[in-house]
């Protein structure tokens, strides 16, 4: 799973242009670049539809697949489901999500001067604001026309090489401390590299269920 990178800012601020930008850039380098983006407006079941048949039957969630893509019906929170679409997404070096400020995750904000005042002083973990109407010293700080040196700074924070693990039980993310953490990533890292075929491995995804 990538790096997960959030792009927040008030309607009309620039969040999509910024996206559509830096996706290029990234494609440009050769990386994989997965993109979702949070919808306000809750998506109504289809009336008299197998989906919603299925969802009313029980489902967790109803998901609809056809040549040009899929779509997933789903009553879960858009948090929890966030969640769900994020550990799926493997084989990828970033994630850009539009949207979800109130997400755990790292932020970017774009801000054009709404009244409403900057989001970075109302939610937490933004990293950075893109404005050319706010200077703040207290966080990074780039101008539109200062992308290159806002694709540097994504570049070294969430894209330079790094290790890292993860410990999922049951849908639910464990803390890990550091020791714990060394402990296992080492473990993983030998026992891959020491498999056929694992040699240069970057990703390792191992699943363990009890019946």
């Amino acid at each position: 799973m990538g790096q997960v990178l959030c792009i927040i800012g008030w309607s009309n601020s620039g969040k999509t242009t910024l996206i559509e930008a830096l996706l290029k850039a990234l494609k440009e380098e050769g990386k994989r670049v997965v993109v979702i983006k949070h919808h306000h407006h809750p998506q109504a079941l289809p009336e008299e539809k197998d989906t919603t048949r299925f969802i009313l039957a029980g489902a967790k969630r109803a998901i609809l697949l056809g040549s040009g893509g899929y779509q997933v019906f789903s009553e879960e929170e858009d948090e929890s489901l966030l969640e769900e679409v994020i550990k799926a997404q493997e084989g990828v070096d970033i994630i850009l999500v539009e949207g979800f400020k109130s997400s755990k995750y790292p932020k970017i904000e774009v801000y054009n001067g709404s009244p409403e005042g900057p989001l970075y002083e109302k939610v937490k973990g933004v990293v950075a604001v893109v404005s050319d109407v706010l200077e703040d010293p207290r966080i990074a700080c780039f101008k539109t026309g200062e992308f290159e040196a806002l694709l540097r700074f994504i570049r070294e924070k969430f894209l330079s090489p790094q290790e890292e693990l993860e410990l999922w039980v049951n849908g639910i993310k464990l803390h890990l401390n550091r020791f714990v953490k060394e402990l296992y990533h080492r473990l993983i890292r030998d026992l891959v590299v020491s498999l056929k075929g694992g040699e240069e491995g970057r990703e390792a995804l191992i699943k363990w269920r009890r019946k």
